[in-house]
């Protein structure tokens, strides 16, 4: 038992020594049951409201959840609670490691959490789910893998997606950032390009449930419920 509780109280510095080195973004609260200090107090997206939307949106489903993106792991663990098995994908090392530290303060062992960069080879082996969220993740994988293979991804997400998905992405309105102009293909209006992709894929019904903005420009970015 006193094993245990150092190894947690040192994964609570370990938590707050990468929030403090800033290498990882802060785009999500950090998900705790009991409350516990940490340093820089501030998040970049809203979270809660887009789960809240997501939450409401699912409403009786149960089952198993993937967050493609994970970030921290604030979805995967709130989806958790409504008892979700849930799992998430990150490429990013350190947020990772963040999420799986958590998993261990919190005691939830009702949670996975991956390191890898999904591409269109490595999505086809993982398992379906019964709801999906990939959120503001397409438009790096348009730039990093190019339209095709990012639509390999989206396409397999389809076929990986028991019931439903959600979806949010960079636009092309947003000008200056390093992804937007391969994003062109959007057209001056990306909510009409995105959901007529989302039904083209397969979808048989494709709402858009909200808008929210980011912390890189005043656009606002479109969450759509996609139902199979």
């Amino acid at each position: 038992m006193i094993i245990k509780k150092i190894h947690i109280f040192l994964l609570k510095i370990y938590i707050n020594v990468l929030r403090l080195s800033n290498v990882v973004m802060l785009y999500q609260p950090t998900y705790m049951k009991n409350k516990f200090p940490i340093i820089k107090n501030n998040n970049l997206r809203v979270s809660d409201k887009r789960l809240d939307l997501i939450v409401s949106s699912v409403g009786e489903i149960r089952g198993s959840y993937l967050d493609v993106g994970s970030q921290l792991g604030y979805f995967v663990f709130r989806m958790s609670e409504k008892g979700f098995f849930s799992m998430g994908i990150e490429s990013e090392k350190y947020a990772c490691s963040y999420s799986n530290s958590l998993k261990v303060i919190n005691e939830n062992e009702n949670v996975a959490f991956i390191n890898k960069s999904i591409n269109n080879d490595n999505i086809k082996d993982i398992p379906s789910f019964d709801v999906v969220s990939i959120l503001n993740v397409f438009h790096h994988l348009v730039y990093f893998l190019g339209f095709d293979n990012a639509d390999i991804v989206m396409r397999e997400l389809y076929n990986k997606t028991n019931k439903i998905l959600f979806f949010e992405t960079g636009e092309f309105e947003e000008k200056g950032q390093y992804w937007s102009d391969c994003l062109s293909f959007m057209g001056d209006d990306s909510s009409v390009w995105i959901h007529s992709y989302l039904l083209e894929i397969g979808f048989s019904d494709v709402k858009k449930i909200d808008k929210f903005s980011t912390h890189l420009n005043s656009h606002k970015r479109t969450l759509y419920l996609c139902s199979k």
